[in-house]
């Protein structure tokens, strides 16, 4: 990540990529979606992984607010 990039500017960036995701995947045919779906698997845990760690260390900073949806 650059340095000088804001939380709230890299959150919504993600956010607009799992909507370009979205719209990718219902536009998929049959097709498309059984020869990527390994691909796609990796991929969304891949970023689960990751929105954990991000999480984590948010909240061992004290920067984590729980009333923005997840809490824990």
């Amino acid at each position: 990540m650059d340095e000088g990039v804001t939380f709230s500017h890299t959150r919504e960036r993600i956010h607009h990529l799992y909507n370009d995701w979205k719209k990718n995947l219902e536009a998929a045919d049959d097709l498309v979606m059984n020869h990527a779906s390994e691909a796609l698997s990796h991929l969304y845990l891949h970023t689960a992984y990751h929105t954990g760690q991000i999480i984590l260390l948010r909240k061992l900073q004290g920067k984590w607010d729980a009333s923005q949806g997840v809490e824990g």
